[in-house]
């Protein structure tokens, strides 16, 4: 079921290939990644995250939550980080 609404979805095991093949092994050009990766995410693990994007920018947050509930706070580090003022 989507998270949002009632709407159902299927995900057969044939998707995983697909998945898969999309994958990117590794980051060609770093530096052109900001990441902001929450301690407290309840989806994904920081630790994973900041180990990914290694070599790109990064804000790691030692609080928040996946939806980044506190973005307000973060919009300036954000914002500094695309170059905008």
């Amino acid at each position: 079921k989507v998270y949002f609404s009632d709407e159902e979805i299927e995900f057969v095991p044939a998707y995983l290939g697909d998945l898969k093949a999309m994958e990117q092994t590794s980051l060609t050009n770093p530096q052109r990644y900001f990441l902001v990766a929450a301690r407290d995410d309840e989806v994904l693990n920081c630790d994973t995250m900041l180990a990914r994007y290694l070599g790109a920018h990064q804000l790691h947050l030692l609080g928040s939550d996946h939806a980044l509930s506190d973005f307000d706070e973060i919009l300036p580090f954000v914002k500094l980080a695309v170059g905008l003022p």
